[in-house]
């Protein structure tokens, strides 16, 4: 008579030598029995007529080094996902704020940081690191490589409201910070 799936489960579990266990399904669908392996499992293959499970029988401390196995995997999954997704998210940020950079700069009109404020470049001296100051080479107005730019006092007044308490926006390590206002 027929074995249930159950009953051949039960069978194998109460004989020590038993492997593995499947349904005798020999006709095609019809459980006519059970077939329990005492021996190693070799040269199993694969019939792609018929698909019937086989139930192989494993020590608790095999199928928690599978179940270890397979945590482990997925947890390298998610962290490379998440690396992924923060370095994605990063260069794109960079990206955008280089073309915001790029379509700032462009956009402004040529030479306008140059006009913001009247100025007059002057280029002053510094003296090399063997040679002292002198009242001779600080009279002389010798000029050098060294690119300073030189505002008017008339120039800051006008651009400051003559330092006004209302266009103070700060006070540094080097003193007052002002805001300065263009004037059209």
């Amino acid at each position: 008579a027929g074995v249930t799936m159950d009953q051949c489960r039960k069978m194998c579990l109460g004989n020590c030598s038993c492997r593995a266990y499947a349904a005798a399904d020999v006709s095609g669908g019809i459980n006519r029995g059970c077939v329990i392996w005492a021996v190693d499992l070799i040269d199993m293959r694969q019939y792609p007529e018929v698909v019937q499970d086989v139930y192989i029988r494993l020590a608790q401390s095999e199928v928690d080094a599978l179940t270890a196995a397979a945590n482990r995997r997925s947890h390298v999954v998610v962290v490379i996902a998440a690396v992924a997704a923060i370095s994605g998210v990063l260069l794109l940020g960079a990206f955008a704020f280089g073309c915001l950079c790029f379509w700032r700069n462009r956009a402004a009109p040529a030479g306008s940081r140059d006009n913001e404020l009247p100025l007059r470049a002057t280029k002053l001296k510094r003296p090399r690191d063997d040679q002292r100051f002198s009242e001779e080479n600080k009279m002389s107005g010798e000029e050098d490589d060294l690119d300073l730019r030189v505002f008017d006092l008339a120039v800051i007044l006008a651009a400051t409201n003559n330092f006004a308490a209302d266009s103070k926006i700060g006070q540094g390590g080097f003193g007052p910070v002002y805001l300065v206002t263009r004037k059209a």
